[in-house]
């Protein structure tokens, strides 16, 4: 599994979205998850983060609910091309939750 991770502050409250490249046996495989699988990933996540992004998140609300969106297989690697033809330094140790540039993630 592959995943990066953007905060959103286009919406009121902010809120974190990581995106999964999961993968399956072949490429042409499409991976599907339920929607209560995907609700329970979002869940056990919130849960396993800081202590401070919980509070903000449940007591204080000025962190909005953690959001999950599953890209298909080769996202990633096509994410990498694009920011190296828009001049991004390619490492072969940096993979791609490394990008840094929020445009390219952008809903």
């Amino acid at each position: 599994m592959g995943f990066t991770c953007y905060a959103d502050i286009s919406t009121l409250p902010g809120h974190y979205i990581f995106y999964w490249e999961l993968k399956a046996k072949t490429i042409s495989d499409i991976v599907e998850l339920d929607n209560k699988v995907l609700v329970e990933c979002c869940c056990v996540m919130e849960e396993s983060l800081c202590a401070l992004y919980r509070e903000m998140r449940s007591k204080d609300g000025s962190i909005g609910a953690l959001e999950i969106r599953v890209v298909k297989q080769g996202t990633f690697n096509s994410l990498m091309e694009l920011a190296i033809s828009q001049g991004a330094i390619s490492l072969p140790h940096l993979s791609t939750r490394l990008l840094f540039a929020s445009s390219l993630l952008k809903p």
